[in-house]
């Protein structure tokens, strides 16, 4: 995964959960890389103890035959660091699918599996666990956003994050306390489905305080809900937290494209599949220009000033991320 720094820490996790990783996040001294603390997502074999109280917690969600040679819980997608809190708050992916380990855990028995398929708080500076939220035990979860936003007029400090269900979930960035979930195609949340119909991949979204909207790479999987990409479309969506619904939205030919960044100057910024890279009115979602790069585009675009003119930069070429 991608090393996230915050509060002297240089935090970093791992991918494997295909194949029976035990997901973990681990945080160095910024200065020394003198590894400060370990946080396990998942428990190992209880016959040699756990190493905190939230992993003797977490192993009572979990059943079957030798479940601790499941692993899963990786993360392998953007780390937050809040500095408001004091918090860590990261993704996992879930259990290691049971097409590797038979009945060793049961999907029907199989309980919550905590930490997989969580969002996960811990402390930054001792990696003690606060809080979690478990959006669907099937679900990877990616991009965390904190933002300060108005709720029926009450300011409030939040996580924002769209896991693989497609579904908005808005938390409290303190304690993990659900607010609100909303499936971004517009239908009642679904959380036991591993796919709906709109879903979201790794690629990070964008919060923008300006107009107040969230932009998310999603796709569509038109023809099987339940397939990896097979039939899939992409979409561009501009969603309004606050109201629970998509302000505007551009289809996009191929369910793989960039992650999206926004500016103050009311602008959106994405590469797409075919080549294409875009600039969005922010909220309006009209398109203001488009080049051809000659190659897919799957990487983020970061935006930076020299002598007062404005950049926008992007790798270009699929696998750029």
């Amino acid at each position: 995964g991608s090393p996230r720094v915050g509060g002297g820490k240089v935090s970093i996790g791992h991918t494997g959960a295909d194949t029976g990783v035990r997901g973990s996040v681990a945080a160095f001294d910024a200065n020394t890389g003198k590894l400060a603390w370990r946080f396990w997502n998942v428990p190992g074999d209880p016959s040699k103890g756990f190493e905190n109280k939230a992993l003797e917690m977490a192993a009572k969600t979990w059943s079957g035959d030798q479940w601790w040679m499941v692993g899963g819980g990786d993360v392998w997608d953007p780390i937050t660091y809040d500095a408001t809190t004091g918090l860590l708050i990261y993704g996992t992916a879930g259990a290691t699918p049971d097409i590797y380990f038979g009945d060793r855990a049961d999907l029907k028995v199989g309980g919550q599996r905590l930490f997989a398929g969580c969002i996960v708080a811990v402390n930054a500076a001792t990696g003690k666990y606060v809080w979690h939220y478990q959006p669907s035990i099937h679900s990877e979860n990616f991009h965390v956003l904190i933002a300060d936003i108005s709720i029926h007029g009450q300011k409030r400090h939040v996580v924002m994050t769209v896991p693989r269900n497609g579904t908005f979930y808005i938390l409290d960035a303190k304690s993990g306390t659900l607010i609100s979930k909303k499936a971004i195609d517009g239908r009642p949340a679904a959380e036991a489905n591993i796919r709906t119909t709109t879903g979201h991949n790794w690629w990070p979204m964008s919060y923008n305080s300006v107009t107040g909207l969230v932009y998310i790479p999603a796709y569509d999987d038109v023809a099987k809900p339940t397939g990896y990409l097979t039939e899939a479309v992409g979409r561009l969506v501009a969603w309004d937290p606050l109201h629970e619904s998509a302000r505007w939205s551009v289809p996009e030919r191929f369910p793989t494209n960039s992650g999206v960044l926004s500016t103050a100057g009311n602008l959106v910024f994405q590469g797409e599949g075919t080549g294409a890279f875009e600039a969005f009115s922010a909220d309006t979602g009209q398109k203001l220009w488009s080049i051809e790069t000659g190659s897919a585009i799957d990487a983020v675009p970061v935006s930076f000033a020299v002598k007062g003119e404005q950049y926008v930069l992007v790798p270009v070429g699929l696998g750029s991320h």
